[in-house]
């Protein structure tokens, strides 16, 4: 496995489009490192992506003790999402996600119960950008909770990664914890962040690697 320079894939989307990537993000409580987040890219000639992603955390705050596991996939073709699924231990709480597109819409079972939907949710992950500003529904791949989420972009800010500023649109949202997130134009999720019970998460994209 081979080390990208973050500056290369940045600033060469044809390459980024081409390859398939992990991406490893750092997660901070109150600016203190509590897990980690790796999400593996993968394009495939149909013109499909594959994002799987493997989260762990676990944070200590004098007699307390918080764990969190996720493993999940999610597939995307032409910015509609195909299929996703999640496996998702909340401290000791578990849940199982799934989501199969239909025609224009799909169904989504969460802990053995199937809703149908006309239309495919935006889940909160952030392996992609938000489809449009506006109320959306989303998909939180945790829990299997759905929401009318407003989402808002909130001008454009520097992301420092791998000692390289880049340029990253701002989402804001009206989701739980105020959460925010920051892409760059080629849709790569530099960080993520909200609030938790009075503690920021923040999850921050620290090395691309490519086998």
């Amino acid at each position: 496995m081979g080390r990208i320079p973050l500056a290369i894939v940045l600033l060469n989307c044809m390459a980024w489009n081409a390859l398939a990537e992990d991406l490893h993000y750092e997660i901070t409580i109150d600016g203190v490192r509590s897990g980690t987040l790796t999400r593996s890219v993968s394009r495939l000639e149909n013109g499909q992506a594959i994002h799987e992603t493997k989260a762990s955390m676990v944070y200590k705050f004098l007699f307390l003790s918080f764990k969190y596991q996720f493993r999940g996939t999610e597939t995307w073709e032409n910015g509609s999402l195909i299929s996703a699924s999640g496996d998702c231990d909340d401290n000791g709480t578990r849940h199982r996600v799934s989501w199969k597109s239909s025609g224009g819409g799909g169904t989504l079972t969460r802990n053995n119960r199937t809703t149908t939907l006309d239309f495919p949710p935006w889940p909160t992950s952030g392996a992609t950008p938000p489809p449009a500003e506006g109320k959306i529904l989303t998909l939180d791949p945790d829990t299997g909770l759905l929401r009318t989420t407003a989402l808002t972009k909130a001008g454009s800010d520097n992301v420092r990664v791998e000692g390289v500023d880049s340029i990253a649109a701002v989402w804001k949202t009206d989701l739980p914890g105020d959460a925010k997130y920051w892409f760059t134009a080629s849709g790569i999720l530099l960080r993520q962040s909200w609030q938790e019970q009075g503690r920021k998460v923040v999850i921050q994209l620290r090395e691309i690697t490519r086998d």
